[in-house]
């Protein structure tokens, strides 16, 4: 008789740890149900955060070709531009050999100028001396 009271106890009290048993069963359930919308939404919230890292990858490469592009461009018209410069350069240094040219010959025809005109002077010297020395010899026959 005291084991059927025993078992009594026994019983009763586990019919009493039953409810809440069920409860922290229910919770537990509970708990790995949200457990699990909280994985899929983590794996969700893992596959947006790699496609907008695919979408940024994406404008960084379009714009890495855009500025490739780009520099490509302005290295040929820098090559250009130094072509053009060499160029005019040279035109220039041609130009200023030109230049010096003439006034080297302008120059050079000044002083013969000169050497003309003196020239002339003393060939108008010399005809006023035979003149001169016409008159005077015709004094002297006189």
């Amino acid at each position: 008789r005291d084991n059927l009271v025993r078992v009594n106890d026994i019983l009763s009290e586990l019919e009493r740890q039953v409810g809440p048993l069920e409860r922290q069963a229910e919770n537990a359930k509970l708990f790995l149900k949200k457990k699990e919308e909280l994985k899929t939404l983590e794996v969700n919230m893992f596959l947006l955060e790699i496609q907008d890292m695919n979408r940024r990858l994406s404008e960084i490469e379009k714009n890495y070709q855009i500025a490739e592009t780009q520099m490509t461009e302005n290295k040929d018209k820098q090559e250009k531009i130094k072509e053009q410069y060499a160029s005019l350069e040279e035109g220039l240094n041609a130009m200023d050999e030109q230049i010096q040219g003439i006034r080297e010959e302008q120059s050079n025809t000044t002083l013969m100028k000169g050497k003309l005109e003196n020239q002339i002077r003393i060939q108008g010297i010399i005809i006023r001396f035979g003149e001169l020395h016409q008159v005077v010899q015709i004094l002297i026959q006189f």
